[in-house]
This record gives structure tokens, C-alpha cells and sequence, in this order.
């Protein structure tokens, strides 16, 4: 009798302790990619626009990894954001403001952006 008794109790306990040895790890995770007009070698993607936005995404708050590509007329970053960053709103506002200022250098340098996807 006192061991159904205990095992009732213990199920009874177990419902209702909170659960927070599962915390919800969401792992912040941004690609940009940027598109350019015309067939534009790699090599030259690389020296004018992927290590421009290396350069102005590297002071994002909270940035953990930074892998870039480039292949011709194409530039791609992906970041990866430490567990308690708010990718959703705070990340991708600083990314806009950094991609307007890149796109304003680009234009100065005559290389004018096609498409850019956040």
C-alpha cells in the first residue's frame, strides 16, 4: 500500500514541477546574399563587396560565427548569433542599417547592388 501511495504522489509531483532542464535553445541563424549586375569575377566580388560587409557585420552585437562565399556576381554571408540575441527584430534592423551603409559605399565605388534578400 505505501508504495502505490508513493508512486501516485511521485506522479502526481512530476506534472506539476516545471520543466527547465529543457530550455528552448534557439539558435540565431542570418544569410545575406547579394546579387550584382553584370558577370563580375569572384575574385572581384570578393574584394569589393564581401569583405566590405565582412568588415560592417563583424561589429553586430552577439555575433558568434561569420562563414562568406563569393562566386561571380554573387556574395553570400551566413551568421551565427549566440543563443540569447533576438535575431527576429534587434539582428536584422542592425543588418538593414549596415546594408544601406554598404550599399552606399557600393554606389560610390560604382557597383551598384541587383538584389539583396535578408
Amino acid at each position: 500500500m505505501m508504495v502505490f501511495a508513493l508512486i501516485m504522489f511521485s506522479s502526481l509531483m512530476a506534472t506539476r514541477i516545471p520543466v527547465e532542464l529543457n530550455p528552448s535553445a534557439k539558435v540565431g541563424m542570418i544569410s545575406v546574399i547579394t546579387r550584382l549586375r553584370g558577370g563580375i569575377a569572384s575574385t572581384e566580388v570578393e574584394k569589393n563587396v564581401t569583405r566590405l560587409l565582412e568588415e560592417l557585420f563583424s561589429e553586430l552585437g552577439g555575433l558568434n560565427e561569420m562563414i562568406s562565399s563569393s562566386k561571380e556576381s554573387e556574395s553570400n554571408i551566413m551568421m551565427t548569433f549566440h543563443h540569447n540575441i533576438d535575431v527576429d527584430f534587434v539582428v536584422v534592423i542592425d543588418i538593414r542599417e549596415k546594408n544601406c551603409l554598404s550599399k552606399t559605399l557600393a554606389s560610390k565605388r560604382n557597383r551598384e547592388t541587383n538584389n539583396c534578400k535578408v
